[in-house]
């Protein structure tokens, strides 16, 4: 070792120079490591979404979504595929297995796809998205303005805005969804079409024809070639009123003569509020590794610059995650730098000297900012995840540091070494290897956790880890050069070096215990069996739960209109629920989406959602405003189904596939069966206190007119029934014939017939159909037309039809809840159809199977790697018991704090384990060190504790006050960290006892009788 210190000496310049260049270069990279919410990660899900326009519900579900199910349930480790079936759309939800490989089985779902793209409707749009953590919008810019109508309003965002946003570093897409598409409308009067003996089809016919450039050939002259074209392109209604359909009398009949064209717009699938104002949004979304805070900030200073062109015509409102990472990344780094600052003040307290403080001072700041330069290594982002494992790590990086600091000062002071800083490194740094391997080691099985707790604490424990050894690394080659600059060279007055008259009174009254408890040590082992056993009592009785929930500032609530409502009508009701919006205090803007939502493109017309978002000065809580507009909504719209929740709780329920906190399946073959189980069940459910929003996930029933042809009258005029479909659409929705290209854009030409068809039901039977011979008759003497009530959607699960109910928790755990609900469906009779629970609480079941047995597997190493250490498995099993003692403190913690056991809490108890253990290590191995120097058990006992009682109460109170901050919640947007960090606290709390009293109580049970060593 004193090579070593020599080496140290002689190369200290370079090490300096190395560790300034480390901290440069983690500082710079700092700025450019992409920032999010969550950690990066790959979802094992795909979503297709197939749509055809409008459509019945029937032709979607038969002719799209059962060809696509088929197919996609032959993709290789898929377990599950969920389908919504829409009018028009089918969203369809493929789950694989954990630990797939995601890459090869999405090239196979495409290559399925493809395979039935010929037996689908020639229309059918498809979109295959992978499901990760950027595959939903991570920002929406609304859009409206006082001087253009919906239609130049659209043009302009989706013709002048957005191509200047295309290009954006990090953008992966733009999405624009409301305004008004612009349209041409070509009206046929029926009654000219009579007159002058013409069809739609030919007039269909006669507008694609003037609408075509056709190549014709190539002539040369000389040395130039000429390109030749024939035909024209129509640009304007004139163009198109001047298109000669037909001859009559020697004169061209125009379809001006025999029709009105108008500029107009798509008919409206989806209406979007901005503010109270009628308008447009843009959904954004990065790229899966694109730093948002960057993308968002680009997109920022692109529109800017893009909306002074329209000279103050365009107003744009926002939400955008970036400014709740912005603040969570702030609110933890805070965390980071109060425990620093605590930490460090402890240290100069307990070190006695300013020196012998400083070398600990100088590597704190330093680990944390090189870590940075791990993270980049690692392929790891910024995120609440990754700096929490930072903040944890903070207490264990001046842990090793105070443990060699401390060591050294020891041996400096008993002056009984000529090279004291040679002697102590000797002395303790390989113990302190062995103990920080240990620490590490434990998190090591965190990394088989799937599932959103895998997504989690995985960067959490791989930062943990990480920064632990760069602590490790410090603590042998920066601390012993600090040291012998800042101690061991200084030349000035040396400062006192008596122990402060607290820690003196301390560690005689702590001695006082240890012989006691030493006097009484099966008495001690007793009382720890008793406090076990209370802890198996305590946990019982513990609320349990998946994930923290913390304040975003936002609120999403899903509304549902009475059935039969059209969109107009649907867009009337929530004009004025948006009245009760804007009177609240709280809300700093809102969009409201009428026949759409986030991540799904249509839905029905009765549904939608609407996103708030809230000021950050608000004097109250997100989840206080939300009961707020909740009670107000219920009092004056008793008709409106609501439900209520955050963005990012709702999203990752989402892509885990986990859906809402609680999640009634019933599955069968007949949906009217399934309806009255589903409505059983919900009824069951209200009645459950902690339960809110409990409602049927499927739209109510709707009026459709259906229209039924008389085949065989049909067939004798020579109609067939897709001639007699295609007529009658004419009539109500028409169709697109042709387009006009303006500029970049490409406007569609829609035809049907004029008249109130479309919005006077008596009118239906009028509708002209024609024969093949040239005859014309009414809709009405061929078919029949009744109002039948209608599903709106029909939802699969692996091929059988699923009703689900779903509730959202309001006041009580998930535990308590869950056991209501088992209880609840547990006397349904299953006639025709079975029950499944699912929801978070599936998804807690799973992660609490997986973190059973990653602490088996924590516990096998720790027990193996004690007994390479001490080479007894005496000795391994005192320090064993003493650690998992330590534990049972995690349940009281939580217990007294009144914070739920869940995914969070439980890693926490996992992980303190490997913090708790490197105590006891340092502590038992002095025993045995003073053992074989000849001293009795006793007096080794004695001597070591005495020796390490003030290094394990720093190294504690550190390890504490690096986690004090986060369990506080002194910061924003960390609360998934607080029950790990309260769990932390508990376990060093319990570890200064048991390391300090109880463990040496169980080395001396366990070695009395063996004296030797």
């Amino acid at each position: 070792m004193r090579q070593f210190v020599k080496w140290l000496d002689t190369n200290h310049i370079a090490i300096i120079f190395t560790l300034i260049v480390l901290t440069a270069t983690g500082g710079w990279v700092y700025t450019q490591l992409p920032k999010d919410v969550f950690p990066n990660g790959d979802f094992p899900r795909f979503q297709v979404i197939a749509d055809i326009g409008f459509a019945s519900l029937q032709e979607t579900e038969i002719n799209v979504t059962r060809p696509l199910e088929e197919v996609l349930k032959t993709v290789p480790d898929v377990r599950r595929v969920v389908s919504v079936s829409e009018r028009g759309t089918s969203t369809i939800d493929v789950y694989l297995k954990w630990g797939a490989d995601l890459t090869q089985d999405f090239q196979l779902t495409q290559n399925k796809i493809n395979q039935v793209r010929g037996q689908l409707p020639a229309n059918t749009d498809i979109q295959i998205t992978r499901m990760n953590t950027s595959a939903f919008p991570m920002s929406e810019y609304g859009f409206w303005s006082d001087q253009l109508n919906l239609k130049q309003l659209y043009e302009a965002v989706r013709y002048s805005v957005i191509p200047k946003l295309i290009g954006i570093d990090g953008l992966y897409g733009l999405q624009v969804i409301g305004g008004q598409q612009p349209e041409i409308w070509i009206k046929l009067n029926p009654r000219k079409l009579i007159e002058y003996n013409l069809d739609p089809v030919a007039v269909n016919t006669a507008v694609s024809d003037a609408n075509m450039v056709s190549f014709v050939g190539q002539m040369v002259k000389g040395k130039t070639a000429f390109f030749v074209i024939a035909g024209n392109k129509l640009s304007n209604l004139k163009d198109i009123g001047d298109i000669v359909v037909a001859t009559r009398m020697g004169k061209p009949l125009m379809l001006k003569d025999i029709a009105t064209i108008e500029d107009a717009h798509s008919p409206v699938r989806r209406i979007v509020s901005v503010n109270g104002h009628k308008g447009l949004f843009i959904d954004v979304e990065k790229q899966l590794n694109a730093d948002g805070l960057k993308v968002s900030m680009a997109l920022d200073r692109k529109l800017a610059e893009t909306t002074k062109e329209f000279n103050g015509k365009l107003h744009i409102v926002k939400w955008d995650l970036s400014d709740f990472v912005r603040t969570s990344i702030q609110g933890i780094l805070s965390d980071i730098l109060i425990a620093v600052v605590i930490i460090l003040m402890i240290v100069y307290f307990v070190m006695n000297g300013f020196r012998y403080a400083l070398p600990i001072m100088c590597v704190l700041p330093v680990v944390i900012v090189i870590e940075f330069l791990v993270l980049k290594c690692l392929g790891m982002t910024v995120n609440i995840m990754t700096l929490g494992g930072l903040s944890a790590a903070i207490g264990i990086i001046a842990d090793n540091a105070i443990v060699v600091t401390e060591n050294y000062v020891h041996f400096k002071r008993q002056k009984k070494s000529g090279q004291p800083l040679a002697d102590s490194l000797a002395y303790i740094l390989p113990i302190t290897v062995w103990a920080t391997m240990v620490s590490i080691i434990i998190f090591i099985p965190l990394n088989i956790l799937t599932g959103l707790s895998g997504m989690f604490f995985r960067p959490l424990a791989i930062t943990l880890a990480s920064t632990i050894i760069v602590s490790l690394f410090m603590a042998a080659f920066v601390i012993p050069v600090l040291i012998k600059y800042f101690i061991e060279n200084y030349r000035g007055k040396e400062p006192e070096h008596e122990e402060k008259k607290f820690f003196r009174t301390l560690k005689e009254r702590y001695l006082k215990f240890l012989r006691l408890a030493l006097r009484r040590k099966y008495l001690c082992v007793m009382g720890s069996i008793v406090l076990g056993l209370a802890c198996v009592f305590v946990f019982l009785k513990l609320h349990n739960g998946f994930l923290p929930e913390g304040d975003e500032g936002n609120i999403v609530f899903d509304y549902i209109a009475p059935a039969g409502y059209s969109i107009e009508a649907t867009d009337a009701l929530m004009d004025k629920v948006e009245k009760v919006i804007q009177s609240l205090p709280s809300v700093r803007m809102y969009i409201r989406k009428t026949g759409t939502a986030m991540g799904t493109p249509y839905s029905a017309p009765t549904i939608g959602e609407t996103v708030i978002y809230l000021k950050e000065n608000r004097k109250i809580s997100t989840f206080k405003v939300m009961a707020i507009l909740k009670k107000k909504l219920a009092a004056q719209f008793p008709y409106l189904n609501t439900d209520f929740h955050q963005i990012l709780s709702d999203r990752l329920g989402d892509l885990s596939g986990a859906g809402k906190p609680v999640v009634v399946s019933i599955l069968g073959n007949d949906f009217d069966t399934l309806m009255a189980a589903a409505k059983n069940v919900q009824a069951r459910l209200e009645k459950i206190k902690g339960l809110d929003s409990v409602l049927i996930n499927m739209p109510p029933p709707q009026k459709e007119i259906h229209v039924t042809v008389d085949q065989p009258q049909a067939s004798l005029l020579g109609l067939g029934l897709d001639e007699v479909y295609h007529y009658s659409q004419l009539g109500i929705y028409g169709e697109i014939v042709s387009k006009v290209q303006k500029g970049i854009e490409s406007i569609p030409i829609r035809e049907f017939y004029g008249g109130d068809y479309r919005s006077n039901i008596s009118k239906l039977k009028d509708v002209p159909i024609y024969t093949p011979n040239g005859g014309v008759l009414p809709l009405g003497r061929i078919a029949q037309y009744s109002l039948v009530e209608q599903n709106t959607e029909i939802h699969h699960m692996n091929g059988s039809i699923v009703v689900n109910v779903n509730a959202e928790i309001s006041g009580r755990s998930l535990g308590e809840v869950i056991k209501d609900v088992k209880k609840a469906i547990a006397g349904i009779p299953r006639n025709g159809f079975t029950i499944e629970l699912g929801g978070t609480y599936a998804s807690q079941q799973t992660s609490f199977k997986e973190l059973l047995g990653v602490l088996g597997i924590s516990i096998v190493l720790i027990l193996a790697l004690l007994l390479f250490i001490f080479e007894s498995y005496r000795t391994a099993l005192a320090v064993f018991a003493g650690t998992v003692c330590s534990a049972s403190f995690v349940i009281l913690g939580l217990f007294f704090t009144r914070t739920e056991f869940d995914v969070s809490s439980f890693t926490g108890m996992i992980a303190v384990m490997g913090i708790v253990v490197n105590n006891g290590i340092l502590v038992i191995d002095f025993v045995e060190r003073f053992r074989r120097e000849g001293r009795s058990l006793m007096a080794s006992i004695h001597a070591a504790c005495q020796l390490r009682f003030r290094p394990v109460l720093i190294t504690n109170l550190s390890a504490m006050a690096g986690f004090l901050p986060m369990a506080l919640n002194l910061g924003h947007g960390a609360e998934v960290l607080q029950p790990f960090s309260i769990a932390m606290i508990s376990g060093l709390m319990g570890s200064m006892f048991f390391s300090l009293i109880v463990m040496p109580v169980f080395y001396y049970l366990t070695h009395h009788k063996n004296v030797s060593v």
